[in-house]
Formats: structure tokens, C-alpha cells, sequence
């Protein structure tokens, strides 16, 4: 569509350009003309808009526009003059003047916080050195120090297999909580280590973060699960492995030889009826990522498999028809 909200329609390459067939194409725009999303502008007609006499033939095209229903405008506060396509903004109601200000103030924080900085600088050059001997003489060079290179605190260092453990708990937890998905598998991946360390599984961790009380679209969520875990940290520092400050006194009498011959042997039977397994690794992310894909595809194959007696509609089995010819042979 144009600024104005028009689009010329062609159904002769139109279903061509979206890989559909015709009917699937037609039945599409009467959907959103039914549900008033589009109106019928301008209608075309076959006769030739070209010069008499010069061989060549076009008509005049179809014209839609872009509505949206009035029940849209009454629920974001507009104020509209008119009905149907003819209908025009013309203000703001107290709620919607509300609305229109509180997404004003987003944008700007968005403009501001995303805004790139200048790549000019004006850092002063040095001078080239003109020699005795030679004619063509460079500037100096300059030996940049480095700056220390930052090490790793101590609860998000981790080895080779826990980083790919965290990998995967990243990619288990990404989808399920909602307000994480705005930050990289990476990120997110290096800000649960400490979480993970604690014994928690991804399960466990996809649940608790459910559950937090975060906005919406926090700007990072890495930095967010890293700062409530400086807060549990100091609050529990038991829980996260910190060495107590007074260790209790033994008190009482010490077990005798019997006691400790029959502890031995209740172990030795839990440990013969009970032999401990080891934990399952959880698969990394491309791991799940194919399933999901495998899966999906077998959906779609079936979906496509369907007899006519298997549709509910006339419309549902032109769907089957229509993605039949589409697919890959």
C-alpha cells in the first residue's frame, strides 16, 4: 500500500508474486473485506485506457483501502466524524489522550536509548617528521596501552561443559518466560550460571522466573537476573554455598561401634536396591530446534494427508487442495 492507504489490486500476477493459487487469493480479500479491514475504493473496469489506433490494451485497476472497524477507535479513545471509509479522526477522548501520551513518552525513551553515537572524533594527529635523507616520511606511531583484560566473577565462572549446560538451559528457558525472549541464548546463558549452580533445574528456573515481577519489556534481562541474584546472594548466603560465620558445636555422645556397623549396612542395602543414575544432560539448543522443526514439518504433512471427510468446511478442503499443489515434490 501507499502513504495513503491504497493499493492497486491485480489478481492476474498478484497470486503469482505470494505463491498461492487464485481462489486461495480471492477468498483472502473477501475474509478482510468481511471483516472490514478493507473497502473497495475505486472499482476497475476492462475498458483500454491506451490511445486508439496505438495496438496496445490496458484497464483501469481495482482500488482498495485500509480501514479499521469503529469498534477499534472506540477502544484507544479516537474521536470520529463520518461512517464507514468516509469516517475521519478528529481528537482524542480523556482515556485516549492518555493512551497517545503514555506511547509518546515510549517512543522518545526507545529514540533516545537507541540513538548511535557520532563516529567523528577530533582527537589531535601528530605530525609527520620530516628527516634529512629522505623525502617521504610518516607520522609517529602511537603504542596504545591496553587496558587489563576484566576477569570473571566467581559465581559466573564456569568450564567448557558448564557453559554448554547453561547453553541449554538458556534455550529451555528463552521460550517459556515471556519478558526473556528480548535478550540473546549468550547473555541470557552466562546470567544463569549462579542460578544453576544452586542445583536448580530448567525447570525449576523457567517456573521461579514466571513468577517475578518484571515489566513488560525490561531493556535487559540479563542484567535483571543478575542483579536479584546480588540481592539473594546477600539475603541466603547459605544457599549459594558461602561458608558459614560460626560453625555449630558438637554436642551429645558419639555413636558406638553397633550404631555405626548398622548405618554402614542400611547403606550398603539402600545402594543394592537403589543404584544411583546418573543425570540425563538436557540437549543443547539446535538439539531442540530440530525436533521442533521435525515435528512442525510431520504436522504439516499430515495436515495436508486430510480426506474431505476430514474437513469441517468446503473452505478447509480448498486449503488441503491448495497446499497439496504448493508443496515440494
Amino acid at each position: 500500500m501507499n502513504a495513503g492507504g491504497h493499493v492497486a489490486y491485480c489478481r492476474d500476477t498478484m497470486w503469482k508474486r505470494l505463491g498461492i493459487s487464485r481462489r486461495t487469493l480471492e477468498r483472502h480479500i473477501a475474509i478482510l473485506r468481511e471483516l472490514g479491514l478493507l473497502v473497495w475504493a475505486v472499482h476497475g473496469t476492462r475498458t483500454n485506457t491506451r490511445p486508439a489506433g496505438s495496438g496496445d490494451w490496458a484497464g483501469t485497476a481495482t482500488i482498495y483501502a485500509a480501514v479499521v472497524p469503529r469498534a477499534w477507535d472506540d477502544e484507544v479513545g479516537h474521536r470520529v466524524r463520518g461512517h464507514g471509509y468516509h469516517a475521519r479522526h478528529t481528537g482524542f477522548t480523556d482515556h485516549g489522550r492518555e493512551l497517545a501520551i503514555a506511547d509518546a513518552r515510549s517512543r522518545a525513551r526507545l529514540a533516545r536509548r537507541r540513538d548511535t553515537p557520532s563516529c567523528k572524533t577530533n582527537h589531535p594527529r601528530h605530525k609527520a617528521e620530516v628527516g634529512r635523507k629522505k623525502n617521504n616520511t610518516c607520522a609517529p606511531r602511537r603504542i596504545r596501552s591496553r587496558s587489563p583484560r576484566q576477569d570473571v566473577p566467581e559465581p559466573y565462572r564456569a568450564g567448557s561443559a558448564q557453559a554448554a549446560h547453561a547453553m541449554s538451559v538458556a534455550a529451555f528457558v528463552h521460550p517459556r518466560v515471556h519478558w526473556t525472549q528480548a535478550e540473546g541464548l549468550r547473555r541470557l546463558a552466562f546470567a544463569l550460571r549462579p542460578w544453576i549452580a544452586t542445583g536448580r533445574t530448567a525447570a525449576e528456573l523457567a517456573a521461579e522466573l514466571s513468577v517475578w515481577r518484571v515489566t513488560r519489556r525490561p531493556a535487559s534481562p540479563a542484567a535483571l537476573i543478575m542483579a536479584r541474584w546480588r540481592e539473594f546472594a546477600e539475603e541466603v548466603p547459605q544457599a549459594v554455598g558461602m561458608p558459614p560465620s560460626q560453625e555449630a558445636t558438637q554436642t551429645g555422645v558419639p555413636p558406638n561401634r553397633a550404631f555405626l556397623t548398622a548405618k554402614d549396612d542400611l547403606q550398603t542395602r539402600l545402594q543394592t536396591m537403589h543404584p544411583p543414575t546418573e543425570p540425563v544432560p538436557e540437549p543443547p539448543d539446535f538439539v531442540i530446534r530440530g525436533r521442533i522443526l521435525e515435528s512442525l514439518a510431520e504436522a504439516r504433512r499430515a495436515w495436508r494427508a486430510r480426506s474431505p471427510e476430514q474437513c469441517a468446511t468446503f473452505a478447509e478442503w480448498e486449503a488441503v487442495c491448495d497446499a497439496r499443489e504448493l508443496a515440494p515434490r
